[in-house]
């Protein structure tokens, strides 16, 4: 009985950190984007607040820095458990401190705490990506994954339908009290957890540990044939779905849908459609090579962005909103599954926590700086032109994905890259 609970435990755990991961995406994207929008700031004002969301690019630079360091303090609850228990904290502070003052008013500081919330969201990611692989064996893995994306999308709605319900209904500062509460579970989660066993690095000399902690993994993940093209594809992939993303709120309360609408609607819709897609996305996965799931992934999410130019001629058409909603979401749902499962499988798992911070970070880069232009194209083209490039915008990705689908990766592992091991040298 012990054994078959256990990892039911490990998997409930994960689908709560999945939770805690999602949450504040969505507080510096689309739930954002209509925060502003409600105050009254101009289309072009709304997409420049994307660039606040640069962490989640450049992730990599600090990952090493999580992955062999000690945390202050915590050092005591094991390297993963101390990080994430401190970099929740800062979340849980930044998520309440949202909601506590007139942005108008106060645009730098929410410039700010926007800005430090996606800090430590991507913080977030890196320690959790790393405990998730590192808690589970090779046979888990799969179902681990599973578990963290049902837990992430969760959080992804209560932070985007959720706001907007609990916004509308009462303020913002009550929405994002109560998204802070809930942030705080993730803490929970942490102290639950069993620490996972991780490999010593150098420490004999500054040169030394730098060297295996920050060069070693990036260079490791050359191995990979044509890798320049997989991390350029990487970067492209989901740009058309970020493009899109910045502007919905927005677009759809300016069709003069209310947010209790909306929120209802995603809610009963787009989490079923988004639920409908990530399964189809898995299947598609699991019987096709995964080339072509990601082909057809690209084509599907990018072709759902021209859904929306049916409530172009028409405001508050409930009909059609939900028929938009369900199958952006579905689309979404589908591309997600097989490009996360596409990440996982560039991974060498000696290096997981680094590697994986590159890779996520480079598919974040259409949405932390080419989304931020969104809001000048919507205004200068107009919406049905808006939604048409962004659905080209996938063009791209799937031309790379000709060059790169011969490209494999030596299943072995066998890397000529060595670590210098001491025992007792973690930092």
């Amino acid at each position: 009985m012990l054994n078959k609970f256990v990892p039911k435990k490990k998997m409930f755990l994960i689908l709560i950190l999945g939770f805690s991961c999602g949450l504040p995406l969505p507080l510096t994207l689309s739930t954002l984007s209509a925060y502003l929008y409600d105050y009254g700031f101009s289309l072009s004002s709304i997409g420049l607040f994307g660039l606040s969301q640069l962490p989640y690019t450049l992730k990599p630079f600090w990952s090493p820095l999580l992955d062999n360091l000690k945390p202050p303090f915590l050092s005591f609850l094991g390297k993963r458990r101390g990080w994430l228990i401190i970099i929740q904290a800062f979340l849980f502070l930044f998520i309440l401190l949202l909601g506590q003052f007139h942005p108008k008013e106060n645009i730098y500081l929410l410039a700010t705490i926007t800005f430090g919330m996606a800090f430590f969201s991507a913080s977030q990611d890196i320690i959790v990506d790393a405990l998730r692989v590192e808690s589970l064996e090779n046979e888990e893995q799969g179902m681990g994954v599973a578990y963290y994306t049902f837990g992430y999308r969760a959080a992804m709605f209560v932070a985007s339908a959720g706001a907007l319900y609990l916004a509308g209904i009462f303020n913002w500062t009550y929405a994002f009290f109560v998204l802070s509460i809930l942030s705080a579970f993730g803490i929970i989660s942490a102290l639950l957890m069993d620490e996972p066993e991780h490999q010593t690095r150098v420490k004999d000399n500054t040169s030394g540990w730098l060297y295996n902690s920050f060069i070693i993994p990036f260079i490791d993940f050359t191995n990979h044939r044509r890798w320049y093209l997989i991390l350029l594809f990487v970067a492209l992939y989901k740009l058309s779905d970020a493009y899109l993303g910045a502007m919905t709120s927005p677009f759809l309360l300016e069709r003069e849908f209310t947010k209790m609408e909306i929120a209802e609607i995603v809610k009963f819709y787009g989490v079923f459609a988004t639920l409908l897609g990530t399964f189809a996305g898995g299947y598609l996965v699991k019987y096709s090579n995964i080339f072509v799931a990601l082909l057809w992934g690209g084509i599907i999410s990018s072709v759902s962005n021209l859904a929306f130019i049916l409530l172009c001629d028409t405001y508050h058409d409930i009909p059609r909103l939900i028929l938009v909603i369900a199958i952006e979401n579905f689309a979404s749902g589908l591309s997600s599954a097989t490009f996360v499962a596409y990440m996982g499988t560039l991974c060498n798992r000696q290096f997981t926590a680094s590697q994986f911070a590159l890779l996520s970070s480079l598919a974040s880069l259409g949405r932390t700086t080419l989304s931020s232009t969104s809001g000048f194209l919507a205004q200068y083209v107009g919406w049905v032109d808006f939604f048409i490039f962004s659905a080209i915008l996938c063009l791209p990705a799937l031309i790379l994905l000709k060059f790169i689908n011969n490209s494999k990766k030596d299943s072995t592992w066998n890397s000529n890259i060595k670590l210098t091991e001491t025992p007792e040298n973690q930092i």
